[in-house]
């Protein structure tokens, strides 16, 4: 576990990880972290895939592949790529529990990240943590460097999945989540809350 800065490509990108070959820069299959790391430890391929924990954290889950197996393929990341919000979850819960801080601020970032993530497209949730950080639409639209209308009918999307009309109303609806959030059920806390209004 680390604290980094993510580069934009693996934070934009639609899979949640990378490999070797993805994130190599020229001359890195030439440098001396290559030679140390990986040739000493006759590693193949690696595919790497990035847990967002929240409050500037994140984890870094690798797999290798060494000499004499093949690198990964278009298979094995479809997998990974299935496989990630199970992940996320176990990196997420094993970083919680293991805290010695108080992971309130932990546990509130981790629910605004994975807010709608069960319910909304990718693009849908990005508007939405954007909502309920405050941006207002044009900022919304530079953030994520698309048109202002675009933005306006993502949200009206957004509200219609959530059963709700108004900015406001989200904000009252993530409040409400966040009472009963628990991540050891699920990160979106939408799921939650959902869950236990049907058992009403």
């Amino acid at each position: 576990i680390m604290n980094l800065k993510v580069t934009g490509y693996c934070l934009f990108m639609k899979y949640p990880g990378y490999t070797i070959a993805d994130a190599a820069l020229d001359g890195f299959y030439h440098s001396e972290f290559y030679k140390l790391y990986y040739q000493n430890a006759s590693i193949k391929d690696e595919i790497c895939l990035l847990v967002n924990l929240g409050n500037g954290d994140s984890a870094i889950v690798a797999y290798c592949r060494f000499e004499g197996e093949a690198p990964f393929d278009k298979q094995d990341r479809q997998l990974f790529d299935s496989l990630f919000n199970m992940i996320k979850l176990l990196v997420s819960n094993w970083w919680l529990s293991g805290s010695k801080e108080d992971n309130t601020e932990h546990k509130l970032d981790l629910a605004l990240t994975s807010f709608g993530s069960d319910y909304l497209t990718q693009r849908e949730a990005e508007i939405t943590q954007l909502c309920l950080k405050g941006d207002s639409i044009k900022s919304q639209a530079e953030k994520l460097q698309i048109g202002q209308e675009t933005i306006k009918q993502h949200r009206k999307n957004i509200y219609a999945k959530l059963g709700i009309s108004s900015q406001s109303e989200l904000f009252y609806l993530f409040l409400a989540c966040l009472k009963s959030y628990d991540p050891c059920y699920s990160l979106d806390p939408l799921s939650g809350y959902f869950s236990k209004q049907q058992a009403c």
